[in-house]
Parts: structure tokens; sequence; C-alpha cells
């Protein structure tokens, strides 16, 4: 189960990475989007970071 745990965290930190270069990408110098149809995706990404969040709180001994 450990390794089920661990390989959960590491892809959560992987989203997470991901989901802020997107950002850098998607944003001018003040955060604001350069597209505002970014949004979705970021905001879908944003989604699946807190769903993951929450099973690695509820996993945590």
């Amino acid at each position: 189960m450990n390794a089920l745990i661990d390989s959960h965290q590491e892809l959560l930190r992987f989203v997470i990475a991901e989901r802020d270069a997107f950002y850098d990408c998607a944003t001018d110098a003040e955060g604001n989007l350069t597209d505002p149809g970014d949004q979705p995706e970021l905001d879908r990404m944003d989604q699946m970071i807190d769903r993951a969040q929450a099973v690695t709180i509820k996993e945590a001994p």
C-alpha cells in the first residue's frame, strides 16, 4: 500500500508542477491570463489537484 501512496504523491507533485508551468506560460507579469480561453484548463487542473490532495489527506496515518 505504501508504494501506491508514494506513487500517488509523486503524481500529485508532477501535476502541481505542470499546472504551475502552464500558469507561468499563460499569464503576464501581473498574473493576468493572456488568453482567457486558458481558464477552463487551469480550473480543471486545480480541481484535479484538489481531489488528489483530499485523497492524500485521507491516506495520512
